[in-house]
Protein backbone atom coordinates (compact mmCIF):
# COMPACT_ATOMS: atom_id res chain seq x y z
CA UNK A 1 0.00 0.00 0.00
CA UNK A 2 1.29 3.06 -0.75
CA UNK A 3 2.42 5.97 1.19
CA UNK A 4 -0.39 7.90 2.83
CA UNK A 5 -3.37 5.57 1.36
CA UNK A 6 -6.24 4.04 2.66
CA UNK A 7 -7.66 1.06 3.13
CA UNK A 8 -11.26 0.51 3.36
CA UNK A 9 -13.32 -2.93 2.80
CA UNK A 10 -17.02 -3.44 2.14
CA UNK A 11 -17.42 -4.55 5.82
CA UNK A 12 -15.66 -1.51 7.10
CA UNK A 13 -18.11 0.88 5.45
CA UNK A 14 -21.29 -1.19 6.41
CA UNK A 15 -20.09 -0.95 10.35
CA UNK A 16 -19.62 2.79 9.80
CA UNK A 17 -22.81 2.66 8.71
CA UNK A 18 -24.21 0.63 11.09
CA UNK A 19 -22.78 2.98 14.18
CA UNK A 20 -24.35 5.71 12.38
CA UNK A 21 -27.79 4.24 12.66
CA UNK A 22 -27.49 3.60 16.16
CA UNK A 23 -26.23 6.84 16.87
CA UNK A 24 -29.09 8.46 15.11
CA UNK A 25 -31.37 6.40 17.03
CA UNK A 26 -30.03 7.01 20.66
CA UNK A 27 -30.02 10.66 19.93
CA UNK A 28 -33.84 11.01 18.98
CA UNK A 29 -35.25 14.24 17.56
CA UNK A 30 -37.63 15.13 20.55
CA UNK A 31 -38.94 18.86 21.06
CA UNK A 32 -36.79 20.69 23.88
CA UNK A 33 -39.17 22.16 26.23
CA UNK A 34 -38.29 25.71 27.42
CA UNK A 35 -40.53 28.68 27.21
CA UNK A 36 -43.11 29.78 29.53
CA UNK A 37 -43.33 28.97 33.67
CA UNK A 38 -40.48 31.05 34.91
CA UNK A 39 -42.33 34.11 35.39
CA UNK A 40 -40.22 36.20 33.57
CA UNK A 41 -41.19 37.68 30.28
CA UNK A 42 -38.01 37.76 29.04
CA UNK A 43 -36.63 34.86 30.46
CA UNK A 44 -39.27 32.91 28.91
CA UNK A 45 -38.63 34.47 25.28
CA UNK A 46 -34.94 33.15 25.71
CA UNK A 47 -35.78 30.04 26.47
CA UNK A 48 -38.24 29.60 23.82
CA UNK A 49 -35.27 30.54 21.45
CA UNK A 50 -32.87 28.52 22.80
CA UNK A 51 -36.00 25.84 22.64
CA UNK A 52 -36.24 26.40 19.03
CA UNK A 53 -32.56 26.63 18.22
CA UNK A 54 -32.06 22.91 19.64
CA UNK A 55 -34.60 21.63 17.74
CA UNK A 56 -33.39 22.95 14.44
CA UNK A 57 -29.41 21.78 14.97
CA UNK A 58 -31.06 18.33 16.33
CA UNK A 59 -33.42 18.15 13.30
CA UNK A 60 -30.20 19.28 10.84
CA UNK A 61 -27.71 16.47 12.84
CA UNK A 62 -30.37 13.78 12.24
CA UNK A 63 -30.55 14.53 8.58
CA UNK A 64 -26.92 14.10 8.24
CA UNK A 65 -26.72 11.16 9.74
CA UNK A 66 -29.37 9.29 8.40
CA UNK A 67 -27.66 10.43 4.84
CA UNK A 68 -24.23 9.72 5.64
CA UNK A 69 -25.41 6.40 6.79
CA UNK A 70 -27.20 5.90 4.09
CA UNK A 71 -24.15 6.86 1.53
CA UNK A 72 -21.83 4.49 3.34
CA UNK A 73 -24.09 1.38 2.85
CA UNK A 74 -24.48 2.55 -0.88
CA UNK A 75 -20.67 2.84 -1.27
CA UNK A 76 -20.20 -0.54 0.67
CA UNK A 77 -22.84 -2.19 -1.70
CA UNK A 78 -21.53 -0.47 -5.22
CA UNK A 79 -17.67 -1.93 -3.96
CA UNK A 80 -19.09 -5.52 -2.72
CA UNK A 81 -20.39 -5.24 -6.53
CA UNK A 82 -17.66 -3.92 -8.65
CA UNK A 83 -15.51 -6.46 -6.66
CA UNK A 84 -17.92 -9.24 -7.82
CA UNK A 85 -18.33 -8.51 -10.94
CA UNK A 86 -14.33 -8.30 -11.70
CA UNK A 87 -13.69 -11.70 -10.92
CA UNK A 88 -15.91 -14.76 -12.94
CA UNK A 89 -17.16 -17.80 -11.15
CA UNK A 90 -13.53 -20.26 -9.95
CA UNK A 91 -11.50 -17.13 -10.44
CA UNK A 92 -9.24 -15.88 -7.71
CA UNK A 93 -10.49 -12.93 -6.01
CA UNK A 94 -8.52 -10.59 -3.99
Amino acid sequence: MAAGSIRVTPEDLHGAAGTLTSVRGELGTETVAGSGGTGSGAMDGALGALSARLDFVAQALDNALGVTGQNLAAGAATYESTDTSQFRSGDAGP
